[in-house]
């Protein structure tokens, strides 16, 4: 269906569409697409984990063999997909994936030292299961952190798609932990309340979890499906419409990593600011014929990945369209 409201969209419900919304923000999203901007609150325990060396490694892997691209990408499928199985049995649910990081949310509930638990169990889980295994000749660190806390989903309406961005002091808590190997690190509320949990055992003299006991973890059922295409901007439709065969090719891409320093998002009389920002990140890029791939909160605090030369928005000048468009949020970053 055309893009430009000529036509009524397609209702996108199906599993292949609903995953391109993390589950987290399916579960606030379904009673539809609110009016203007609006944060709902998802306060919980998440999980960070980082793939220290993946980068490194996949640079290697391309530069060394004429079929490294795709020797990568069997690569990086099965890492991610045993991540994904470990974060599964956990009752975790993947709010982003981020370069080689990967953050993990479970509702604090009823029971937030119980969802404290079930995350760092997740943390050494992965940090035993999956970067224990090294890859050809590299071995992976896994560093991983977990925290406590306010966070809330800034939903906004934007150029080329609706905008949906977790945010909030557990983030950028998150955000300013270093990340520990051999176990996993706590932040100060996550430790206080796990502090002589019989269940948890923590480094003498240190804010390092070494240990979970076992215990079944709550797998919370999957929301339902609706529709998500709202959310969805034109390159994830066309991905869905054409099928993987159609993107498994090879392009020039320029692509423009943007970072919004000084964001910050402490509650919800920071929306309309926030969803400003958010608003202004796609403008800028759609303003320029350039695909909005992702934007996040991750540990350099709100950014956003953009690309010029995907099969839907091919320039022969993509370098200076992302340029213009560094420049106009330089400019006016709202």
């Amino acid at each position: 269906m055309a893009d430009d409201g000529s036509q009524t969209p397609p209702v996108l419900d199906g599993d292949e569409a609903t995953a391109l919304l993390p589950v987290s923000a399916r579960r606030l999203l379904a009673s539809g697409a609110g009016d203007g901007a609006r944060s709902l609150p998802v306060p919980g325990v998440l999980l960070l984990c980082d793939l220290s060396g993946f980068s490194r490694m996949g640079a290697e892997t391309v530069a060394t063999s004429e079929r490294g691209a795709e020797a990568l990408q069997g690569v990086i499928d099965g890492v991610f997909a045993r991540i994904g199985a470990v974060i599964a049995r956990h009752g975790g649910a993947v709010l982003y994936y981020a370069g080689d990081a990967v953050a993990v949310h479970w509702p604090a509930g009823d029971d937030p030292a119980g969802a404290l638990r079930a995350a760092v169990a997740c943390g050494l889980a992965v940090q035993s299961e999956v970067g224990a295994d090294p890859i050809g000749e590299r071995s992976i660190e896994m560093r991983a952190g977990v925290g406590l806390g306010e966070m809330w989903l800034i939903e906004t309406e934007a150029p080329g798609g609706r905008q949906a961005v977790f945010c909030g002091p557990l983030l950028e808590t998150m955000a300013g932990l270093d990340l520990g190997t051999g176990g996993v690190r706590l932040a100060p509320g996550a430790r206080d309340l796990l502090q002589g949990d019989p269940g948890v055992e923590i480094g003498a003299g240190t804010d390092i979890a070494r240990a979970v006991a076992a215990e079944a973890w709550t797998l919370p059922a999957a929301p339902e499906l609706f529709d998500v295409g709202p959310w969805l901007r034109a390159h994830q439709r066309a991905s869905l419409a054409l099928g993987r065969d159609w993107a498994a090719e090879f392009r020039q891409v320029h692509v423009l990593f943007l970072r919004a320093p000084g964001f910050g998002f402490a509650g919800a009389t920071d929306t309309d600011r926030a969803a400003a920002v958010l608003r202004a990140i796609a403008a800028a890029v759609e303003a320029e014929g350039g695909t909005l791939l992702q934007t996040c909160f991750d540990d350099k605090g709100l950014v956003g990945i953009a690309a010029w030369g995907l099969s839907t928005r091919v320039w022969e000048d993509g370098a200076e369209r992302a340029v213009r468009a560094a420049q106009a949020l330089a400019q006016d970053p709202a």
